[in-house]
C-alpha cells in the first residue's frame, strides 16, 4: 500500500483539510479484466476511511474510471 498512517498524519499537520481517493468502477463492480484484481480493496478503502476520520480529514471519493467512458 502507497498510503501509509505516516503520511495521513502528515497531511494532517501540515493543515490539509481534504484528500482525493480515486477508484475504478471495477473496484464496486468487477467485470472483464478487472474480475480478481481489486480482491481487498474494499478493506483498503475501509482503513483509508478510518485513517482519515482519526486525522480529522475529508474524503472526496472520485470514481476516476467508468466502463465505456
Amino acid at each position: 500500500m502507497w498510503v501509509t498512517e505516516e503520511l495521513i498524519a502528515e497531511l494532517a499537520e501540515k493543515d490539509v483539510e481534504a484528500v482525493r481517493l480515486p477508484i475504478g468502477d471495477w473496484m464496486l463492480y468487477p467485470y472483464g479484466p478487472y474480475l480478481g484484481c481489486t480482491d481487498g480493496a474494499a478493506e483498503k478503502v475501509d482503513w483509508f476511511m478510518d485513517m482519515a476520520e482519526k486525522y480529522n480529514l475529508k474524503v472526496l471519493i472520485d470514481v476516476h474510471g467508468v466502463r465505456d467512458s
